[in-house]
């Protein structure tokens, strides 16, 4: 039995070691430039997808500053994968969650408020493509999802 379900809700996060700010810092490092391009070549080649990036913070310091940022690296991050161009800006979001949003509730080690301090890049259908796959054309959707979930 066939049976075909709308695309409406793909959505794949991912984060990268690679990525790893230095503490209280916001500046790329030439070491994340490798995944980023992994990020870019993604979106160049599937222009159904989006992006959110997603920065995020430990705990330790000012709530303000860590929500000010998790902003800037994610931001930064925007900024640089929009830079290599192909990209529409309104395919890339940013947002900066400070330490609202922990992996780690109670950082007791570095280790702990390591995994806190991530970014994570949220793919997602784009409206446009949604409205398609609701609207009956499945078998495009079925596709797309595949292509995804290489």
């Amino acid at each position: 039995m066939d049976v075909n379900i709308p695309a409406t809700n793909v959505e794949q996060a991912v984060t990268f070691e690679s990525i790893d700010f230095d503490i209280g810092s916001s500046e790329l490092k030439p070491e994340m430039e490798n995944n980023l391009h992994l990020i870019i070549d993604f979106l160049v080649n599937r222009p159904q997808f989006n992006c959110k990036i997603t920065g995020h913070t430990d705990t330790t310091g000012d709530p303000a500053i860590n929500k000010k940022l998790s902003q800037e690296r994610a931001e930064n991050i925007r900024n640089y994968l929009l830079s290599y161009g192909g990209l529409d800006s309104s395919r890339v979001q940013a947002v900066g969650m400070g330490s609202a949003d922990p992996i780690v509730k109670d950082e007791y080690s570095e280790k702990d408020r390591k995994l806190n301090r991530r970014v994570e890049f949220h793919m997602y259908l784009s409206e446009k493509f949604r409205k398609k796959a609701e609207h009956g054309e499945p078998e495009e959707g079925k596709k797309d999802r595949e292509k995804f979930e290489k």
